[in-house]
């Protein structure tokens, strides 16, 4: 890798920035990035568009946030300008100055992609009543899959989190042969089981943004209806569309922790009974794997990409989108069966453990030295 632009970098903490990052969320991102194993040379920083997009991300303001990631593209295209390079990649949203500048010096564009194609978030969204963005009918979300659309004919080629990502795009009339599919690694060491765990109770585990679209609702209305004994709810996630429905249904059962760091995650992940996410869409499904990495069986929709994991019966579950009837099935299943969990606990560990962020490098190397070879 020749060069990395990203908003803010650790090395990066003199004048300005270490004085913007008494912001604590600005220092978050400062350490985050720098966590990175990154040659702090080789890092561009365009750090007042991601500060205004973080300050805007949180006041939630979507419009706002589109137009900052544009800034950031703008100022990336310019640099290419001045700089040598043969593949640019770089992220969905925030590429089309970038593209169409490195297009026209003759260079290769590899996009990276974090949703599934825009076409069919937008038929999720108005056969589930709005569950992606709140409403139906969205002026942003159609300016955003425009956006998405021009990209795409800029892309040489993509990198796509899943099989089911994958399929959205081919069904939409892109090539697959244009399409690489890259599942994201997963630090087994940091999430690993639990040797023991308490067997009279039962703890169901929800890690996600807190939005209707990832079925939070779903989760809590079955819960509630089940009133299972000795059985708890434990809800893990920032902010969101859903956070005041979550906050009023709060009890003795059901808990609610805004946020959490790893090293505390960990715990929750390995104090818990099954893992539960029946989103409405969800491109690959990080927790998951983070999940099934912890040794706990999963029950996730079939709109969720990590579900090329799961074997059915074996190590999770998979249940139709929005089907609640389902969700409470395989959620009494794990209640009633203690047992099976256990042997479902060890196959849940076995399914992640060659999904390593090691074996993610090496694809996307290989990825690499494919395009080198069609250059």
């Amino acid at each position: 890798m020749k060069y990395f632009f990203t908003g803010i970098f650790v090395s990066c903490k003199g004048g300005i920035i270490k004085k913007l990052c008494k912001f604590q969320f600005i220092e978050k991102l400062a350490i985050k990035r720098g966590s990175a194993n990154i040659d702090p040379r080789l890092v561009k920083c365009t750090f007042l568009p991601e500060i205004l997009y973080q300050i805007f991300l949180k006041l939630n303001n979507k419009k706002k946030v589109y137009c900052f990631d544009r800034v950031h593209d703008f100022l990336v295209s310019i640099a290419l300008l001045v700089i040598k390079f043969d593949i640019l990649i770089s992220y969905e949203k925030m590429s089309l100055f970038s593209f169409c500048v490195s297009k026209w010096l003759g260079k290769i564009n590899l996009l990276d992609l974090c949703t599934i194609h825009p076409d069919k978030i937008i038929e999720i969204n108005e056969k589930y009543n709005g569950v992606v963005i709140g409403c139906t009918n969205s002026r942003y979300l159609y300016k955003e899959s425009k956006l998405k659309k021009k990209e795409y004919i800029k892309a040489n080629y993509m990198i796509s989190l899943s099989e089911f990502a994958k399929q959205s795009y081919v069904d939409a009339g892109i090539a697959s042969d244009k399409i690489f599919v890259v599942n994201l690694g997963v630090d087994t060491n940091k999430f690993s089981p639990k040797k023991e765990k308490k067997i009279d109770a039962f703890e169901i585990l929800f890690v996600a943004g807190i939005r209707y679209l990832k079925g939070i609702k779903d989760l809590i209305e079955v819960f509630k209806e089940l009133c299972l004994e000795n059985s708890k709810l434990t809800i893990v996630g920032g902010c969101g569309d859903a956070i005041e429905y979550v906050k009023q249904n709060i009890s003795e059962n059901i808990e609610y922790i805004p946020y959490l760091e790893h090293s505390f995650l960990r715990e929750v992940y390995r104090r818990a009974s099954v893992f539960a996410l029946p989103s409405y869409m969800d491109s690959w499904g990080q927790v998951v794997v983070e999940a099934l990495s912890s040794g706990l069986p999963v029950i996730i929709s079939e709109n969720t990409g990590a579900k090329e994991l799961l074997s059915h019966g074996e190590n999770g579950f998979i249940i139709k989108v929005g089907d609640r009837n389902e969700l409470k099935k395989y959620i009494l299943y794990c209640y009633n069966n203690k047992d099976r969990l256990e042997i479902m606990s060890r196959n849940a560990r076995k399914s992640v453990e060659k999904l390593t962020w090691e074996n993610y490098y090496q694809q996307i190397d290989s990825i690499i030295e494919h395009i080198k070879r069609e250059i």
